[in-house]
């Protein structure tokens, strides 16, 4: 297995993980971090896609840092609203996307390290009630929101008319 230790975060993350961020079922080798440390490199025979039955050395690039989400606003919006909507936390990535499930639009993401800034809409078909909002960076598994909006945890409360 492939760790990095964020010192500054004081967080350690493995990042020899397959596709949806299992463990390999293989060993890997030849680590090494990109220069800026965003990004950590390794080779092993392990499958990273199910169909991957070739035992053939591959080289992946995984991204080192899962998001991690400390706030939204607005922490609720109601049908046919259109909201510049705000997510902070630490470890974005260019290239974060803001997931969220159907009956949301959302726009084109403007990315800091520790911001995503979207417009979002929300149609008639979104569900009513608490709606998790998740963040993914490139080549990491998602982010939540860990803070307290309504009677959820990681949600943005959806009001119908």
């Amino acid at each position: 297995d492939v760790f990095v230790r964020n010192r500054i975060l004081a967080r350690t993350t493995v990042v020899s993980t397959g596709l949806f961020l299992g463990q390999m079922q293989a060993g890997t080798f030849n680590a090494t971090l990109t220069p800026d440390g965003s990004y950590a490199v390794f080779q092993s025979v392990a499958a990273f896609f199910p169909s991957d039955e070739n035992l053939r050395h591959d080289i992946y690039m995984r991204a080192v840092d899962v998001p991690s989400v400390y706030s939204i606003s607005p922490t609720m919006v109601s049908h046919g609203e259109t909201v510049t909507f705000t997510v902070t936390g630490d470890t974005f990535q260019p290239g974060a996307q803001l997931l969220m499930p159907g009956g949301f639009t959302v726009g084109t993401p403007v990315v800091t390290a520790t911001s995503l800034v979207v417009q979002l809409t929300v149609t008639a078909a979104a569900p009513v009630g608490d709606t998790s909002v998740v963040v993914q960076n490139p080549g990491t598994g998602p982010g939540y929101f860990t803070g307290a909006v309504g009677g959820c945890p990681k949600c943005l409360m959806v009001h119908g008319h």
